[in-house]
């Protein structure tokens, strides 16, 4: 493909998005498209909700092999399908916390939720392209739950992390200290 036709490429995937409503407020309808020279109507800086979620997740891992006894790349089939199954739930249930708490307007428990489903939903999506690079197939071993279920929890995840730049970000990245200084207390270094 040559530069002229990535472009055109480009333009049409961006015209699509937009049609799609990429760029329209989805309660109000409005356009969210800033003309020249007006402030930007929704601006997110996902830069530091990010290095949240990136500490978070990086302990996820870590704390997931502590209890396990070995990281994801050495467990078996069995195990990951298990494991997956299990995550599913335990992130469907992180991720449905944090939007009733956002419905209820309860402030404390919409900062648990997040931080909640920074720990569990990227560790999911691990073991999910875990699971997809050793077989090379999609995960298709759904247990009580849909490919399309699945697909929206994912989708959910990434919605926490748009909803939780509402939060202060110096509470949120203290939380998630507190969260991981719980969690690897659970852990003794003596024998």
């Amino acid at each position: 493909m040559n530069k002229v036709e990535i472009n055109k490429l480009v333009n049409e995937i961006h015209t699509n998005n937009i049609k799609a409503g990429w760029r329209t407020d989805l309660e109000t309808g409005e356009s969210l498209t800033s003309m020249q020279g007006e402030p930007p109507k929704r601006n997110f800086n996902l830069v530091p909700i990010v290095k949240i979620r990136g500490k978070v997740m990086d302990n996820s891992i870590l704390f997931n092999k502590i209890v396990n006894g070995k990281g994801i790349e050495d467990y078996s089939k069995w195990e990951l399908v298990s494991k997956i199954n299990s995550q599913y739930l335990i992130a469907k249930e992180e991720v449905d916390e944090f939007f009733a708490a956002k419905e209820n307007n309860d402030i404390v428990e919409m900062y648990d939720g997040a931080i909640d489903t920074f720990y569990t939903v990227p560790f999911l999506v691990q073991l999910l392209n875990e699971y997809e690079i050793r077989y090379d197939t999609e995960y298709d071993e759904c247990d009580g739950y849909t490919l399309a279920e699945l697909d929206i929890l994912e989708q959910g995840g990434v919605d926490v992390m748009f909803e939780a730049t509402e939060l202060d970000l110096d509470i949120l990245s203290e939380y998630a200290d507190r969260v991981i200084e719980n969690n690897m207390q659970k852990f003794t270094t003596s024998l």
